[in-house]
């Protein structure tokens, strides 16, 4: 969540799907929400085996 809102809390659950009469939608961090579900763990799994899930620019692209 993003901070402030009125919950005055960083993070929020629910069992199915967020009510819209809490009127939350607008502090969703989605950002957060999918580096925090997705990317740190697969950023995990890309270390253990060499890759990087970071697009970076290397000298390989010179000489191709």
């Amino acid at each position: 969540m993003k901070l402030p809102n009125p919950q005055r809390e960083n993070v929020f659950a629910v069992s199915s799907v967020l009510p819209p009469e809490l009127g939350l939608e607008d502090y969703i961090d989605y950002e957060k929400q999918l580096s925090k579900t997705f990317k740190e763990p697969l950023n995990h799994i890309c270390e253990a085996i060499g890759w990087s899930i970071d697009k970076q620019a290397t000298l390989d692209q010179f000489f191709v």
